[in-house]
């Protein structure tokens, strides 16, 4: 009854017809252009971070993750929410994107998030200028510590469980590394022309949430792309500590990722 509520509560907010600026044809026209070439976004993120049996598997399970929040597809999002806090920052996400009123003023001000196997992303992503930000890459990344190797028809055992291991406190670094890596691999075609989008994004804003430390972000961004396999070194700084008797620590783990900071 709660989504329900929510549901009329932003139907009244925000009307089917779309502002000027945001009209439905972009909208069609630009998730219709983007939808072939998800598979080939994920790719080299996933071909970076599990074995070659497995990618496949994986890529299939990505290919379907991404959700654009809009009109068309709002209301089946809200209602087939499993959790009345995920569809109220989901209501949020949408409203923002077409400069709306959010229901409350405590409404996270994020982009995009990470439930289960599904990333939800604000139609920001269409207007986003920022070279090295990429919402669809870093809510993927939150999959690979909140989906069980299982779910997806994966061998589990004892000691992988998850996906990916992803130290708890260093989920926002794993992904904010993750999301400006891939887009530093897209833009730069040799080492030096990495080397200097990286040192160009290090003079810049580090990424807005107090749970990423700017210098260790730098720092592992800086040893993914001077490494072979640089997802392999962000996936090592971001595992968690192993004690003396090979038993992970710090690897709590939830189905339910962290929101996208509006940045």
């Amino acid at each position: 009854m709660q989504l329900v509520h929510l549901g009329i509560a932003l139907f009244w907010l925000v009307p089917p017809a779309l502002p000027d600026k945001l009209p439905r044809l972009r909208i069609s026209i630009s998730i219709w252009a983007y939808l072939p070439s998800t598979r080939a976004k994920f790719a080299p993120m996933v071909q970076g971070l599990f074995p070659q049996k497995e990618q496949a598997v994986i890529l299939n399970m990505l290919e379907r993750s991404v959700v654009f929040l809009t009109p068309a597809t709002i209301n089946a999002v809200l209602e087939k929410a499993a959790w009345l806090k995920t569809a109220w920052d989901l209501a949020n996400i949408y409203l923002a994107s077409l400069d709306a009123k959010p229901l409350s003023e405590s409404a996270p001000d994020i982009v995009g998030l990470s439930e289960e196997t599904t990333c939800f992303v604000s139609m920001k992503y269409f207007s986003n200028n920022n070279p090295l930000e990429d919402y669809v890459i870093h809510e993927a990344a939150h999959i690979f510590h909140n989906c069980k190797r299982e779910t997806i028809g994966l061998r589990e055992t004892r000691r992988r469980e998850w996906l990916l291991e992803i130290d708890y406190a260093k989920r926002e670094t794993f992904a904010y590394a993750c999301e400006a890596y891939s887009r530093i691999l897209e833009l730069g075609e040799t080492r030096s022309a990495r080397s200097r989008l990286l040192s160009e994004h290090a003079e810049g804003a580090m990424p807005p949430d107090e749970r990423v430390e700017g210098a260790e972000y730098v720092d592992i961004l800086r040893e993914a792309v001077a490494a072979r396999n640089g997802w392999k070194r962000i996936l090592e700084r971001c595992s968690p500590s192993v004690n003396q008797f090979g038993i992970q620590i710090n690897a709590s783990n939830s189905s339910i990722g962290t929101g996208l900071l509006n940045k």
